[in-house]
Parts: C-alpha cells; structure tokens; sequence
C-alpha cells in the first residue's frame, strides 16, 4: 500500500532530521509499480529541534492537508499516519 510507503519515507526524514516545510499530500507521487516520491523540497533543510518536535510539526501540516482539502480519512494519521 502506498500509504505505507509514504511513512516510511517521513520516517526517514524524522531520523536524519530532514525538514520538508510543505510536507501534504499534493507533494507525493506514487509511480505505476506504487513506488513513492516525495516532491518540493526546495525550500528544505536540517529541523534544528528534536526529531520529536517534527515528527508532530510533519503530523500537523499532514493532517490539516487532509481536512482543507477534505482528503479522505485513509489519508489521515488515524490509519497509521500517527505511528512514525
């Protein structure tokens, strides 16, 4: 599933300490072979706080993606998004 994969990927960002300041849905692609890409990263960096810190900054901007865009609920940390 895609969605897997998708937290696997914010995972590693919150190991290395990777910020991804537009983290939302609209910027992962999954290809044909459900390989997944995150996209947009010219304005990341190094998060300066604790990897605790932006694994709830990354929760926050993911799930109000989701509701903004009335997106559904699969989507949302209540289906796995919450367990990075």
């Amino acid at each position: 599933m895609a969605m897997k994969a998708v937290i696997e990927q914010v995972s590693m960002l919150i190991k290395n300490k990777i910020l991804h300041v537009d983290l939302h849905p609209g910027n992962v692609i999954v290809d044909n072979q459900n390989q997944v890409y995150l996209l947009d990263f010219d304005k990341g960096g190094i998060f300066p706080g604790d990897k605790n810190a932006l694994k709830t900054r990354y929760l926050h901007r993911w799930n109000r993606a989701i509701q903004k865009h009335e997106l559904p609920e699969m989507l949302s940390e209540v289906n796995g998004f919450n367990h990075l």
